[in-house]
């Protein structure tokens, strides 16, 4: 699994930035604005924001989510067990498909938890 998830992110990455190179300019610019400020510390801190976020990307089994937002939770100082119960409340509302993509959740905490 070693930088699987990691290429997931950082094609996502690319992508929004070819997207934001070309026609598609605005309209990623007004995105990435409008993330920025949805994941900024409020009444929420970012960690919560980007655990809710790999709950819902869990929920979506959406692969590049997870791996996006569990790095980003652990980079906020998410411990192991708050990503792990944020993966449980997906599965709690989503039920069998979310809980079959849990092991994206624990691929994501070795290749980005045990990063220097």
């Amino acid at each position: 699994m070693a930088e699987r998830l990691a290429e997931l992110v950082d094609g996502m990455q690319s992508t929004n930035k070819l997207l934001k190179a070309g026609s598609c300019s605005g309209a990623m610019t007004a995105w990435s604005a409008f993330s920025a400020a949805a994941r900024k510390d409020g009444a929420l801190a970012g960690k919560y924001k980007s655990l809710i976020g790999l709950a819902i990307g869990l929920s979506k089994r959406c692969a590049p989510c997870i791996a996006y937002h569990t790095k980003a939770a652990i980079s906020l100082g998410a411990t192991k067990d708050e990503v792990l119960e944020a993966a449980f409340v997906a599965v709690l509302m989503e039920g069998g498909p979310a809980q079959a993509h849990l092991g994206l959740v624990l691929d994501a905490w070795e290749e980005f938890g045990n990063a220097p």
